[in-house]
């Protein structure tokens, strides 16, 4: 059930072309828009918002990676706009999350940033008391989303209609759009390093701070 035309278009997401498929199936399943069916995740005990905010550095592959050094310059502007804020990063221990953690630190210490190392058993809780994911399209931003987090996603290699069904003015993005070098194979670009890395290093941590200050002011109380 292939959901492109020939042109490379999308006749539909694909996360709506698999709910339509169910419904076909299941009579039960309501009809709508995939956008009607947010996923939520409870915690297994209540939690309670801090002004939190997490990073979302890790990625599963190179090509998904926001660049480093934006989210050190991020942090130090959210920073000094809110200096009542706490930035979170979750790692894992896995090497490729142990190598950005390290090149975050080499970049400065900032006072308000720290880092998460926990299993996965816990870090629905840890992530519940945030207020606003901002990072990579990785699972761990789904994850907040279904814990009722806002947030802020970048795209680089594969295009958001795939792998972002969520309110766009709840949940924005940053993609930019029409780049040869991510269709050449496919509708997405599937390698797992690149020396340009246009898709994404355009994509300043300046204007991702101006962009989105007046929602940071309006939930960062």
């Amino acid at each position: 059930n292939n959901h492109h035309l020939d042109d490379g278009t999308y006749k539909k997401s694909n996360i709506q072309r698999d709910i339509d498929g169910i419904r076909s199936h299941l009579t039960s399943i309501p009809e709508g828009n995939f956008l009607d069916f947010c996923p939520q995740v409870k915690t297994k005990i209540p939690v309670a918002k801090k002004n939190k905010i997490i990073f979302g550095i890790v990625a599963t592959r190179e090509t998904k990676l926001w660049p480093i050094s934006h989210y050190h310059q991020l942090a130090k502007n959210i920073l000094a706009t809110f200096p009542h804020v706490e930035i979170q990063i979750p790692v894992s221990s896995n090497s490729l999350d142990q190598r950005l953690m390290k090149r975050f630190k080499e970049l400065g210490d900032i006072s308000g940033v720290s880092f998460l190392q926990t299993g996965l058993n816990e870090l629905p809780i840890e992530l519940a008391s945030a207020k606003i994911y901002i990072g990579n399209d990785t699972g761990i931003k789904h994850l907040c989303i279904a814990l009722g987090l806002k947030s802020i996603s970048f795209f680089g290699p594969e295009p958001p209609v795939e792998w972002h069904p969520y309110n766009q003015i709840e949940h924005p993005f940053y993609y930019i759009d029409n780049l040869d070098c991510r269709t050449q194979t496919a509708h997405f670009c599937g390698l797992s390093e690149c020396e340009s890395m246009i898709c994404l290093n355009q994509i300043s941590a300046g204007r991702v701070f101006t962009e989105n200050k007046k929602t940071l002011e309006e939930i960062l109380c």
